[in-house]
């Protein structure tokens, strides 16, 4: 079994990767281990487009010069401290392209992942997390195997950022698994954009300041999932998630078992393998050849029995 922690960098999973390893265990392994090919259809840059061009329509994008890893973190915890202070001020009702972190579960992984957006209600002070998926071809919902990995992906983040606000994330945490210097002195532009909060100059007393906004906020109280064509770029379904934390952990744990290193990726079940169809490694995976052998093996002994033609593969009495 190889390590696939190291292949990702070894610091971190992203949400997405969970969510094509819920998909296809095996084609998301193969998808690794070929970085180098280019996989992004027209579709999926049309999604791209829309959830940029949503993200523009509630804020602006801002350039910051990165000198450092600590500086690519700080500027998560600014955003996070932007939102939350939004939130508190009524300055903005809704946030988009959220970033949230952390170690749920204690299965030994450290997650990272955007959320597409959190509306707060106004007068409730009720956070909502909506994830946006688009369809390119019809104004009909994905297949129950798409939309599994949906929920999935919408529940991660409520619970990622449930577990911000309650300060179940620790800087030691963050520093261990993302390898980062909680001492070192962010870069002169991170500092700038900090405004009246430079007193923050590195990265622990930044990751201090953010945790006390975060945990200024309520749990979010409902998740959704907002299914938007394409051509039009509008919203045809939504579709309410109840979260359901066994469940969710139940997944988790199995995601994390093949991370960990405890067993080897899983293809698709039978039931299942109208996937292939799709696959550009269907003709070579080592798992469904393996599968159309053992199904084709359980054929011809099931035909050789039918005829009175002992199974020379069976062991003698």
């Amino acid at each position: 079994m190889g390590n696939y922690l190291e292949i990702v960098g070894g610091k971190y999973i992203w949400v997405s990767d969970l969510m094509k390893q819920l998909w296809c265990e095996q084609q998301m392994v193969y998808e690794m281990e070929e970085p180098s090919l280019e996989r992004e259809t027209p579709a999926m840059k049309a999604g791209t487009d829309l959830h940029l061009a949503r993200e523009l329509a509630v804020q602006d994008i801002v350039n910051v010069e990165i000198t450092s890893p600590e500086d690519a973190f700080a500027v998560k915890l600014i955003n996070l401290i932007g939102m939350a202070e939004d939130f508190a001020t009524g300055a903005a009702c809704v946030r988009r392209e959220i970033p949230v972190f952390g170690a749920p579960y204690g299965e030994g992984l450290f997650l990272s992942g955007i959320v597409d957006e959190i509306r707060c209600d106004a007068e409730t002070f009720q956070l909502d997390v909506v994830e946006m998926k688009t369809r390119a071809n019809s104004k009909t919902l994905p297949s129950t195997s798409q939309m599994a990995t949906h929920r999935m992906q919408v529940m991660l983040y409520k619970k990622l950022f449930d577990d911000l606000v309650r300060g179940a994330v620790t800087k030691a945490t963050i520093a261990l698994h993302l390898r980062l210097r909680l001492d070192r002195r962010l870069g002169d532009d991170v500092l700038h954009h900090l405004g009246d909060r430079r007193a923050c100059d590195t990265l622990g007393s930044l990751t201090d300041f953010a945790f006390a906004r975060l945990q200024s906020l309520p749990f979010v109280a409902r998740t959704t999932l907002e299914y938007c064509h394409q051509a039009d770029a509008c919203c045809f379904e939504m579709v309410a998630v109840d979260y359901d934390d066994a469940w969710l952990r139940a997944a988790y744990a199995r995601c994390a078992g093949f991370w960990r290193g405890a067993r080897a990726a899983r293809g698709v079940d039978v039931e299942e393998a109208w996937k292939c169809r799709t696959c550009e490694f269907a003709d070579t995976c080592a798992w469904r050849l393996r599968r159309i052998e053992e199904i084709l093996s359980e054929r011809r002994s099931a035909c050789s029995e039918r005829a009175g033609i002992p199974d020379r593969s069976a062991p003698d009495e």
